[in-house]
């Protein structure tokens, strides 16, 4: 049978201590890019390797609070539990606001990745501030990106779970919007919106339109990776 990715990057693995130990500034740069596809193929426990050997080589040369750093710590933190993930964008939100300010593009977005973590457990209230601060910037600067279908996202979640159910609404649909015009519409982070829409319009009693959002998000992931 024809070799998968994940065959392909399985294979190679075991050959980039060897052939990168000479040189510690690409081999970190290699195990980022093969722990973000590990990532990609939900191979989690392995991404988890290749962010940490690219963390420590960042460490030792360049110091944790380098950009280099601090990206790779990021990538790190969308893998771990929950509990961990929250740990680390707050440390993450610390450096950046000592580096840039409270203001600036980075804080606040690491501040709505927090907010995300809150969702996880229920704190609604208290991430919905978060995430207003965040969107607030980037409608000000007329911003459409991932990262605002994110924003957008996470505050219809947590409008939901505070029962204000008609601002939650405008903000899902505005998520998928964003998300369509940023991604297309076949991307797993429409999927991921629409389930949590089709979960919100079921709550609300409106079970056909529920259908039709999880019709939707099934036949993204289908699309995706098959029946």
């Amino acid at each position: 049978h024809g070799v998968t990715i994940r065959e392909a990057l399985d294979g190679a693995v075991g050959y980039i201590d060897k052939d990168l130990a000479d040189d510690p500034d690409v081999y970190a740069d290699v195990q980022v890019m093969i722990g973000r596809l590990y990532a990609r193929l939900n191979r989690r426990e392995s991404a988890q390797q290749h962010f940490q050997k690219a963390l420590d080589v960042y460490r030792h040369r360049l110091g944790e609070e380098s950009c280099t750093y601090l990206t790779a710590l990021s990538d790190l933190a969308w893998i771990v539990q929950p509990g961990e993930q929250e740990q680390i964008f707050r440390q993450l939100v610390d450096i950046y606001r000592r580096q840039h300010g409270n203001d600036h593009p980075l804080t606040m977005v690491h501040e709505a990745f927090v907010a995300g973590c809150l969702n996880w457990r229920g704190a609604f209230v208290e991430a919905e501030p978060l995430l207003r601060r965040a969107l607030a910037f980037r409608v000000n600067v007329n911003e459409e990106t991932e990262n605002t279908g994110y924003v957008l996202y996470e505050l219809g979640i947590s409008l939901h779970g505070q029962g204000k159910n008609e601002e939650a609404e405008i903000c899902f649909r505005r998520a998928l919007a964003v998300q369509r015009k940023v991604h297309g519409e076949d991307h797993f982070h429409v999927a991921t919106t629409l389930r949590s829409f089709a979960k919100f319009l079921s709550d609300c009693g409106r079970e056909d339109e529920a259908r039709q959002a999880r019709e939707q998000a099934e036949a993204i992931r289908q699309k995706r990776v098959g029946p």
